[in-house]
């Protein structure tokens, strides 16, 4: 079972397939292989941190170490919570290397949504340090063991435990959305998480000398590549969080660090090749691939990919599911034909066979629209302890016991040269911004709300662009209450991931119903492409090209200049879409950490008209009010603030905070000079603001740093510093190095 590459991908020098026996091994094998074939080279490179293959080994021995003295009794994972992705490396690595199986969840979801997680999942163990701590001590069940990973005892043997592994052992657990309201977690085994490497390493001929970006998240599926594909390999991780970046931002990052390979969701590559202007051909000389999936692509991305990207770089395809893996591959290169409105699937990738079926269960033939099946070994071994779900969508084939039969729910049909062409899905389950969601699960949540007599949630296409969707909430209020979207959505923040969250809110005195007394879905109205109260013109030209930008990314036909950007319907994506926009309309380079101080349209408005001088600051005003001396925070990697907004708003009108942005408007650099000099930068800034002590600082993992290095030098200089707060930053000396 040789893998075919495609024949226009030129083998990197270093590169060395991965074996087709790769899979019959553990992905703690795997690695500690890899370990020993790239001891010295980077194996994750965060803001000013290195590790190398050696020291990052060594520091997951430890963890290891760590979790085998303190398991208790259960077959449950062991979950971490943590903001730093380096962190969670080493936590995935560490909990692995214990012989247990790891659940990674992300601290920023909401914490009812974390509980419903831990109940079903059972951990035996909490890993967790910084920002994630509290969440973590919220969400976990009483008696389940909280261990923080910057606190761990000394003296812990950095020697691999060898815990006795097979490749069917459980590996990791991923929770995607339920149909009931309640997360639903798919197993993976280790042989399963192999052959996904397998087939993506050697699908794009990575190894040492690639640069690949961490830019998913690790509770997300394809993170079992970007993790376990590029170490396996020898390549380097390099975390990044594209939340807190502008679009800007994210390509002088990629320039800087060298980036060769970028793997990424399609809505955000669409939104990526949508601001680059013209054709940047060159720009990115050191990309040589680009890793789409996770949405459908449409012929207008590739044409885009095309003009911004030289003859050298290549773009791969790809379709699949949490359940499934990797499914099709779809390779092109700048002589690939693109023809068809909407690009076809490809060819399955190696041990997928793929069936199409009717509603009996009959294969169907070519031409004919089916529901896509697979069969393979390399899938998902269940959903954790929901027998009866599993059953439902995969069985065992009865021919070949050894494969396993998965009913995607997607509908397809086989196009006359053998790729498969995607033709949406079976049921209420539809993907926005890369996330599969199922509309129930929603639906569930909106309904909670007390306010909320009967609901109806539908995935609706977003105006004028091919191929996305948003969630449209549809609401009947009870008898004498009359929530708005903005209450619901502050609700609805509360209890589900940003993506979940509908984009807009429909209030309506009744449901339209179909002959069967049940909501006629084709009869629900469209959302206004107005605002419901009356806007707030634009007074200037600025604030009318402002307007423009606006209403575009919204889809609104009006929006005013004092309507809030959040409220709105407002997320990251969007916000890296405006500030672009901004950016090249104003000739003027952004902060996202814009849309935490100007989140309307007249204060932006008001920014843009101050001056460069204000604009190249690096002091962000969170919350100005106040005559209190003011709390200073510097933010961990991307440098930008806005993650800090909720906190400043919550210690209340009389205590001013600032956020020192370390992605510097006007070059958009992240500083690459000693600490000391960094800090001795943003420290004069500081000192124009506040001239005299005592002084608040607050730093998060890297801003940490700066944050102890800036009160350092204030203390030198006679300066009080009243207090120091340090949030998931490692102490001197703590951090394994290359």
């Amino acid at each position: 079972m040789t893998f075919q590459a495609h024949p226009s991908i030129k083998p990197q020098k270093s590169f060395i397939p991965f074996p087709d026996d790769f899979m019959d091994s553990t992905l703690v094998e795997r690695f500690e292989q890899a370990v020993e074939k790239f001891s010295g080279l980077a194996a994750i490179i965060q803001e000013d941190r290195e590790l190398s293959y050696h020291a990052l080994n060594q520091a997951a021995n430890r963890l290891a170490h760590a979790i085998l003295a303190r398991l208790t009794p259960g077959e449950g994972p062991v979950v971490f919570i943590m903001e730093d992705k380096t962190a969670a490396v080493i936590a995935i690595l560490g909990i692995l290397k214990a012989g247990r199986m790891y659940l990674g969840l992300e601290p920023s979801l909401p914490v009812e949504h974390l509980e419903r997680i831990f109940k079903d999942a059972g951990p035996v163990l909490v890993i967790t340090n910084g920002t994630g701590l509290p969440v973590a001590q919220q969400a976990a069940q009483a008696g389940v063991a909280i261990l923080n990973l910057d606190r761990l005892e000394s003296g812990l043997s950095d020697e691999n435990p060898h815990i006795p592994l097979s490749p069917e052992s459980k590996a990791v657990l991923f929770y995607t959305s339920g149909s009931t309201g309640q997360p639903k977690g798919a197993v993976h085994d280790h042989r399963g998480a192999l052959h996904f490497a397998w087939v993506k390493n050697n699908a794009m001929q990575r190894g040492p000398g690639d640069h690949v970006p961490l830019t998913l998240s690790y509770s997300y599926g394809w993170s079992l590549d970007l993790i376990f594909g590029t170490l396996l390999s020898g390549a380097t991780i390099h975390p990044c969080d594209l939340t807190k970046m502008t679009l800007g931002a994210f390509g002088d990052w990629l320039i800087q660090q060298r980036i060769t390979i970028v793997p990424c969701p399609v809505s955000f590559f669409r939104q990526w090749m949508a601001s680059l202007p013209g054709s940047t051909q060159g720009h990115f000389p050191d990309i040589r691939l680009l890793d789409a999936g996770g949405g459908k692509l449409i012929r207008q991305d590739l044409e885009d990919w095309r003009r911004h990207f030289g003859p050298t770089c290549l773009l791969n395809y790809y379709y699949g599911s949490t359940e499934a893996g990797l499914v099709t591959i779809q390779k092109y290169d700048q002589d690939s034909a693109i023809t068809d409105p909407v690009p076809p699937l490809g060819y399955p990738a190696p041990d997928k066979e793929i069936i199409l079926i009717d509603d009996a269960g009959r294969p169907v033939g070519p031409g004919q629209e089916g529901e896509i099946i697979i069969k393979s070994r390399y899938m998902v071994r269940g959903y954790w302890h929901r027998p009866e779900v599993t059953g439902a969508v995969l069985h065992h084939d009865p021919v070949h016991p050894e494969l396993q039969v998965f009913n995607t729910g997607d509908m397809g049909r086989w196009l006359p040269d053998g790729k498969l062409e995607f033709l949406g899905r079976k049921d209420n389950q539809v993907k926005i911004r890369g996330y599969r969601v199922e509309t129930d699960d929603v639906l569930a949540a909106v309904s909670s709300h007390p306010g909320v007599k009967d609901a109806y949630v539908a995935a609706r296409p977003v105006p004028h662009v091919m191929d996305e969707k948003r969630l449209i909430a549809y609401i009947v209020p009870r008898a004498g209450m009359n929530p708005t979207g903005a209450d619901l959505r502050a609700f609805l923040a509360a209890k589900l991931p940003g993506f979940m969250v509908p984009a807009r809110f429909v209030f309506l005195e009744k449901f339209p119903l179909n002959a069967h007394s049940k909501v006629d879905a084709h009869a629900l109205p469209e959302p206004a492409q107005e605002l419901d109260i009356p806007p707030i013109a634009p007074r200037d030209p600025v604030e009318e090209k402002l307007v423009e930008i606006w209403s575009h990314a919204f889809r609104f036909e009006r929006i005013g200049v004092q309507d809030d950007f959040l409220e709105l319907g407002g997320d990251s994506l969007l916000a890296m879409q405006v500030l672009t926009d901004i950016g090249d309309q104003f000739d003027r380079k952004l902060p996202l950490a814009l849309l935490a101080e100007c989140r309307t349209i007249e204060q932006m408005a008001r920014f843009l008209q101050t001056g460069n001088d204000q604009a190249s600051s690096s002091l962000i005003k969170l919350q100005p009010r106040g005559i209190r001396p003011p709390l200073f925070l510097l933010p961990g990697q991307g440098g930008d603030v806005f993650y800090f907004r909720d906190l400043a708003c919550r210690l209340g009108d009389e205590q001013p905070v600032y956020g020192i942005e370390l992605v510097l408007s006007g070059t958009k650099t992240v500083p690459s000079i000693r600490l000391e000099e960094t800090a001795a930068g943003y420290l004069r800034e500081i000192r124009d603001l506040q001239p005299a002590g005592p002084y608040f600082f607050a730093g998060h993992s890297y801003g940490g740093m700066l944050a102890f290095e800036i009160a350092q030098q204030l203390t030198k200089s006679g300066q009080t510093v009243a207090f120091l707060g340090l949030l998931d930053t490692f102490a001197p000396g703590s951090y394994p190095k290359a």
